[in-house]
Formats: C-alpha cells, sequence, structure tokens
C-alpha cells in the first residue's frame, strides 16, 4: 500500500533556516552600510574635485587670482557673492556644492532645503586670513575678502582649497567653525565617520582622518582639525605669513592650529 504521508520540514528545522538567516543579516547589513557609506563618500570626493577644477578655471581666467567672496548689508536678507555663485559659469550645477552624507537642513530662508556640503578654504580661523581669502578691506556695508593670487601659493599640493564642512552661512573649512552645525558627541559621527575628503589648490584630492574637540578659545564652537600633525599648516596659502592667532597676537599662519591644540582641546571620543 502507498503511504499518504508528506515530507515536510519539522519545527526544529525551520527555526535553525530562521536562525541562520538572522545571523547571516546581522553579519552583513553592517557591511551594506559600509559599502553604501562609501559610495556617498566617493560621489562627495567626485563633486569636490570638479568644484576645484572649475576654481583653477576660473584662476587662469582672472589673472591667477582665486574668487572674491563679498557681502552687501545693505540689502535683506544679506546679498553674499561667495565661490559657489562665481564658480557657475564653470560647473553649471548647483549640486556639485552638495555631499550625499550632509542632510542637515535651515541654512536658507527656505527651510526645507539642504546645506551645502562643500567648504572653501578661509584659512586656519575664519576671518583672519592665510587660506585662499585675505581679511575684509571693504567696509561695514560691503564685506570685501579678496582672493589670494596664485603665486602667493608657497605649495599648492599642499593647501587646502574644499573639504567637508558642516558650517553656514558661509560654508567654509576653517578650524573653529566648519563643524558650526554639528550636534554630535563622536568623532564616528562625523561626516563620512570622521573621514574627510579634502581637495588641494593643485587639483588633486584625497580623504583624510579628522577629529573634533572643544576649545575654550571659541565660545563653545567645535574646533576641528586633521589628526596628522603633518596636515594641521594646509590651511595656509604661505605656512609662514604672520596672521592673527586666537590664542593672542599674532602667529606664522602654520603654526596657529598646533597653538590653539596646545592651548588645550578636550577632544570627543572615537
Amino acid at each position: 500500500m502507498k503511504s499518504n504521508r508528506f515530507k515536510a520540514f519539522t519545527l526544529i528545522e525551520l527555526l535553525v533556516v530562521i536562525a541562520i538567516i538572522a545571523i547571516l543579516a546581522a553579519i552583513l547589513f553592517p557591511v551594506f552600510a559600509r559599502a553604501r557609506e562609501s559610495a556617498r563618500q566617493s560621489s562627495c570626493l567626485s563633486n569636490m574635485k570638479q568644484a576645484n577644477t572649475a576654481t583653477l578655471m576660473y584662476v587662469q581666467d582672472y589673472d591667477e587670482m582665486f574668487p572674491t567672496l563679498t557681502r552687501d548689508f545693505t540689502t535683506s536678507p544679506v546679498t553674499t557673492t561667495d565661490v559657489s555663485t562665481l564658480l557657475q559659469p564653470y560647473i553649471k550645477n548647483t549640486q556639485v556644492f552638495f555631499c550625499p552624507d550632509r542632510s542637515q537642513t535651515g541654512c536658507y530662508a527656505d527651510t526645507t532645503l539642504k546645506c551645502m556640503g562643500v567648504g572653501y578654504n578661509w584659512g586656519p580661523i575664519q576671518f583672519n586670513g592665510g587660506g585662499l581669502l585675505n581679511p575684509n578691506s571693504g567696509t561695514a556695508s560691503l564685506a570685501i575678502y579678496g582672493g589670494v593670487s596664485l603665486a602667493s601659493l608657497s605649495a599648492p599640493a599642499d593647501t587646502f582649497a574644499f573639504g567637508d564642512t558642516q558650517d553656514t552661512p558661509f560654508y567654509t573649512i576653517t578650524a573653529n567653525n566648519m563643524l558650526s552645525f554639528f550636534k554630535g558627541t563622536s568623532n564616528s559621527s562625523l561626516i563620512h565617520a570622521g573621514r574627510y575628503n579634502m581637495a588641494y589648490t593643485d587639483g588633486h584630492a584625497k580623504n583624510m582622518n579628522w577629529h573634533a574637540g572643544k576649545s575654550g578659545l571659541f565660545s563653545g564652537q567645535i574646533f576641528s582639525a586633521p589628526r596628522n600633525t603633518a596636515d594641521q599648516s594646509k590651511w595656509c596659502a604661505d605656512p609662514t605669513a604672520v596672521i592673527t592667532s586666537p590664542t593672542g597676537g599674532t602667529l606664522a599662519c602654520g603654526q596657529v592650529v598646533p597653538a590653539v591644540i596646545n592651548n588645550g582641546v578636550t577632544w570627543l571620543a572615537d
């Protein structure tokens, strides 16, 4: 006689299969997350290199002078003409200045718009010069931050042009203000998990390890810098040029960030 019994998984077998699937998911989901982050980081780096290429084209068209930033305080809201505006004839795409990993909003009158994620080199400390913009040479009603000349760069391959930023409203990579919008409590919560994309004035770009902390010199602002001490002078068009230091008096530009660190920074936990 033929048996009418049907073959099927037992409850134990089903539980084992479910357990195996759960273990595989736990292993693979972080891998997928890292792959997605790597893709976003690569997209951001590509955008930065395009902005950098456009800047070098601008420099060649304007007597080897880097872009000048102006702010007109006679208008409401204040009219700012910055690098992202001046480079549009060369890029024709505002999205180049946005990073997929920067999701904050609230930088514009329309608070639903995302903030830019690519910042320009204003020097190690905002408004003090030393980078690709000089200190304000204008008036109280019209601020003018003139661009420096290409010839003034002592080492273009070692001078930042652009980098990841969470600054607003200037979109800088200054050490004391590039994280003005940062609300995290650890280095791992920095953009790209603390691996910052940086573009240089010779045209190349790379990813470097960054960290952030709190310094009593900046009234609660988050201070940030490359972990590698050899990279801490790369804001400076000329590391020997003397600029105003937040530690008091003046210092050679290349010594400013190390001086702030030596003054005392409470670094965020990794």
